[in-house]
């Protein structure tokens, strides 16, 4: 189990989160690159 910083500074675990139903996660990577 491991704990996340949410926003407004409430701390969250992942137990908390599993135990409301699946959990969806998404994974947003963007590539910079130079001139």
């Amino acid at each position: 189990d491991f704990t996340l910083a949410a926003p407004g500074g409430k701390q969250v675990t992942l137990a908390e989160l599993t135990a409301k139903g699946p959990v969806v996660l998404f994974t947003f990577i963007q590539a910079f690159t130079g001139p």
